[in-house]
């Protein structure tokens, strides 16, 4: 097969010659053709990029100077936005977590408690109680006979008096060996009459408020 003749096959000739050394560096037949033809091929080769070769800290200026920058009070505002939807998430996080630690808190009502008014001085009973139900093994043989008491104990009894008006609050209070005569309990209990005030926590709080109101005067609000 008989290959076909390239375009300015004389100019590649020269060309090559030169390159060898076998004539001397000069102008080649149809240079301009020639440096056309190269830079057809460069463009091929780059794509788009036809030009020079730029490098990339000159593209990345390019890229910038095409887009507009932010103004010092658009970052500002910018920033402040973020900032005010972080600190919502954390305060809305932690509210949502207190609630839910809240809801997992045993309640029971108290009917010797009354409403109280708006603006009005009112009481709050703190009580911290436990209770030896299911103690077993070594924690039961350090009660000794005592480790067979049914019921709960109130260990710490604590009467906050808020004082709205004011803005006070004091505290009392009141020794958990206490001797008094307790109320709302049923005989059947045992521990009706003259016993300790932390005994009346026995079935709940609703005893110990009543009792705390027939021997201090305390009224339940």
């Amino acid at each position: 097969m008989r290959r076909r003749k390239s375009v300015n096959q004389s100019g590649l000739d020269s060309l090559g010659k030169q390159i060898d050394g076998q004539e001397p560096l000069g102008t080649v037949a149809n240079e301009a053709g020639l440096r056309a033809l190269g830079e057809e091929m460069a463009r091929a080769a780059g794509g788009r990029d036809a030009g020079p070769r730029t490098s990339l800290r000159q593209r990345l200026a390019r890229r910038r100077a095409g887009k507009p920058r932010w103004s010092v009070k658009r970052r500002v505002i910018t920033v402040c936005a973020v900032l005010v939807v972080l600190a919502g998430a954390v305060v809305g996080g932690g509210y949502a977590y207190v609630r839910y630690q809240f809801d997992q808190l045993h309640k029971v009502a108290c009917h010797a408690c009354v409403q109280v008014a708006d603006g009005q001085p009112y009481n709050v009973l703190v009580i911290g109680s436990d209770s030896r139900a299911g103690n077993t093994g070594q924690a039961a043989k350090s009660f000794g006979a005592y480790s067979t008491v049914g019921g709960q104990r109130s260990d710490t009894i604590k009467i906050f008096h808020i004082d709205p008006a004011a803005g006070t609050a004091r505290v009392l209070s009141i020794p958990r060996d206490t001797y008094v005569t307790t109320s709302g309990l049923a005989p059947s209990t045992g521990l009706t009459g003259a016993e300790k005030i932390n005994a009346a926590f026995n079935n709940g709080p609703e005893a110990l408020v009543e009792t705390i109101q027939n021997t201090f005067g305390i009224p339940g609000s």
